[in-house]
């Protein structure tokens, strides 16, 4: 007689490989402005080691529209009116995560009526893609149009470590202000963590918000251009911060504030979920023994 005995085992467990961090040395900027300046900044960046990483590149491109016709220098691969441009570092091409903007404009509140228009585009990478050693970001065309003297343009980049995935969980923006803060959002728990980005249409110092950790800032004065009314101006230059924050806080706002009075068109910002690398949940299901 033949016995047949079958077992059905089932064990489901998560085990975290680490909290997501900031890489040292990892922030990087670079700038363009005015006539004649090259159309888009040039990155050189080195990648950091570290394990599970997340490598994060922004562009903030704030453009003149006036004089008439106005709504005229929207990009051919603006995000608005158009495709987003493709960025590569290396031969990686980072994927296209998110774009935010804003625009001041006379009239109805359109494209075709834009006379100044500040843009905030975020690309990324995970591990197995990420170079090694140094290498230039580049774009798919001069984004950032040098014949517009009211123009300028930020690249940045960050890496993180122990990051699984990313995602867009809010954006924010105004108008003639000195600060901006997106929902409240958590990091869900403490290996998990939240990024933000800010960018200011003026040259200003950014003050990060309650229970972040500040990663960097850049600003760009800008005296060229001849679009001014009363409280803003092209004049004004460009400005983006970051910050990030982990740990068990929960529903806590992601401020931003620049130094100064209002004296700007605008303010953007955009955050992040950056989930910690884990094991996920593995199921054995049978086994038989006759």
């Amino acid at each position: 007689m033949q016995v047949k005995l079958t077992y059905i085992l089932i064990f489901l467990f998560q085990i975290s490989f680490g909290q997501v961090t900031v890489l040292s040395g990892s922030s990087d900027f670079a700038t363009a402005s005015g006539s004649s300046s090259s159309g888009n900044p040039t990155l050189s960046y080195t990648t950091v080691a570290g394990s599970d990483r997340l490598l994060l590149f922004y562009m903030i491109v704030e453009r003149d529209h006036n004089p008439d016709p106005k709504g005229d220098n929207w990009a051919s691969n603006a995000p608005t009116g158009g495709s987003v441009p493709t960025v590569e570092i290396s031969t990686t091409t980072l994927s296209h995560i998110n774009s935010n903007w804003t625009y001041l404009y006379d009239g109805a509140a359109s494209e075709s009526n834009a006379v100044i228009s500040l843009e905030l585009m975020v690309y990324g990478t995970l591990e197995a893609n990420i170079p090694a050693g140094t290498n230039s970001f580049s774009i798919t065309s001069d984004y950032n149009d040098p014949t517009n003297a009211g123009d300028e343009a930020i690249f940045g980049a960050v890496m993180f470590e122990n990051v699984v995935s990313m995602v867009n969980i809010t954006n924010s923006d105004c108008s003639l202000c000195n600060s901006i803060s997106t929902s409240a959002v958590s990091p869900d728990d403490g290996n998990n963590a939240v990024f933000s980005i800010a960018a200011a249409s003026s040259d200003r110092t950014f003050t990060q918000g309650a229970n972040q950790t500040f990663i960097g800032e850049q600003s760009i004065a800008n005296s060229n251009g001849t679009y001014t009314d009363g409280s803003y101006s092209e004049k004004d230059g460009l400005a983006v911060g970051t910050q990030w924050r982990t740990g068990t806080i929960l529903n806590s706002t992601n401020d931003f504030s620049i130094s100064g009075s209002a004296n700007t068109f605008g303010m953007l910002e955009s955050a992040y979920r950056l989930i910690a690398t884990t094991l996920l949940p593995v199921e054995l299901a049978r086994f038989n023994v006759d």
